[in-house]
């Protein structure tokens, strides 16, 4: 293991549990000291001096934001200063001052007009032009619960509503048909991926979303990676190996598991609660990446099950590959469906289902006998497509 893990692992928490208020990165030395400083500490990471725990409190201590330090000069000194406690190793007076900030809260700004025109006039200076619009359009409808607000559905406060829906955690079948890992006949022989700094840019101009557990949501990130020159371009060198860690690799548990965590937000449905995870910024640039490299490989790996894997289809209808015999399926189907299936006896053949069992019928016995059918049948929008 890595020493100091434990203690590590509770500072992350303490931070991260509480709603971080975060300066914008300044230009400058001030903005160049910490992208260099933040891809050491990623670096550290790959070398397993310490785990992702470490950098994500980094970014949160360093540019924690006081209420009462506004001026650009001032910024830049704050954060300047909290980088070299860092670098001295004072991580404790860091962490706790974070904390104290985030326990302080945020003055609530006055609702009158020339309020709101200076903060959608600074989401908009900032790139955060969603945001800005969303607020300009305020109704008062939907929006994110606070936990122990009521429902709009069913009135019970929003926590317990989540935690029903959140599934119970179970071990998938492993190496089985429909499990994980599934086996198969024919395995392609793996070529090590090949990230570029060229494919770090065009992620980059497309990544969009709020901020994860460390506050820094993507017009944050997309600055660091794009405009802070031979600094942006160390960080997105260190972005590089950590992509072509994760693809050829295989990082222990321990080093990732910040990386992988979300911030649970609850958004109002009108009425009900849908649950949202917002995943941490560097990961999702990190799986955007590797997707860009491989993408178009595991769409035709995948198949018609392109859509359930998270990819892109390129047909407007749902297409779904079915696993099993239609007469085991409980009714998840809301309209009539045409699908391939194997009932054990016909081998693989052109089924149709209303979702039932007894709405369940072989079309037509294409290939007579047990033996599967060669070809793959798809349903695209209304047709059926033999291919």
């Amino acid at each position: 293991g890595v020493a100091g893990d434990a203690t590590w692992q509770a500072r992350w928490r303490s931070v991260v549990e509480l709603p971080q208020r975060l300066y914008s990165l300044p230009t400058g030395m001030a903005g160049k000291r910490f992208l260099t400083r933040l891809a050491a500490e990623l670096r550290g990471v790959r070398l397993r001096k310490w785990n992702s725990e470490r950098p994500i409190v980094f970014m949160c201590a360093v540019l924690c934001r006081k209420r009462s330090v506004k001026r650009s000069k001032d910024i830049r000194r704050r954060i300047a200063d909290r980088i070299r406690l860092w670098e001295a190793g004072a991580y404790k007076p860091l962490i706790d001052d974070t904390i104290t900030e985030a326990l302080g809260g945020a003055s609530r700004r006055a609702d009158d007009e020339e309020a709101i025109a200076r903060a959608y006039d600074a989401k908009v200076l900032s790139g955060r032009l969603r945001q800005a619009v969303r607020q300009l359009t305020e109704r008062d409808q939907g929006g994110v619960y606070h936990p122990d607000a009521p429902c709009s559905k069913t009135g019970a406060p929003v926590l317990e509503v989540l935690r029903e829906k959140h599934p119970a955690m179970r071990d998938p079948p492993v190496g089985v048909p429909n499990g994980a890992f599934e086996p198969h006949d024919h395995l392609p022989a793996p070529l090590d991926l090949l990230v570029t700094h060229e494919m770090c840019d065009r992620v980059a101009s497309k990544m969009s979303g709020g901020a994860g557990p460390s506050g820094i949501d993507s017009v944050e990130f997309v600055n660091w990676l794009l405009r802070f020159g031979a600094e942006s371009k160390v960080l997105k060198e260190e972005m590089k190996e950590w992509a072509e860690w994760w693809a050829n690799g295989s990082p222990p548990w321990a080093a990732i598991r910040a990386m992988l965590a979300n911030r649970l937000c609850a958004l109002d449905k009108l009425p009900g609660t849908r649950p949202v995870g917002i995943g941490e910024i560097i990961r999702r640039f990190l799986a955007k990446l590797i997707l860009l490299a491989v993408g178009d490989q595991a769409t035709m790996s995948c198949g018609s099950d392109n859509l359930c894997a998270g990819l892109p289809a390129g047909i407007d209808g749902a297409v779904h590959a079915v696993q099993r015999v239609w007469d085991r399926v409980t009714g998840n189907a809301t309209d009539d469906t045409s699908e391939d299936a194997d009932d054990g006896t016909n081998g693989r053949e052109l089924w149709k289902t209303d979702g039932t069992a007894a709405g369940t019928i072989m079309l037509k016995d294409i290939n007579s006998g047990p033996s599967p059918l060669d070809n793959k049948l798809f349903r695209c929008q209304s047709w059926l497509e033999l291919a």
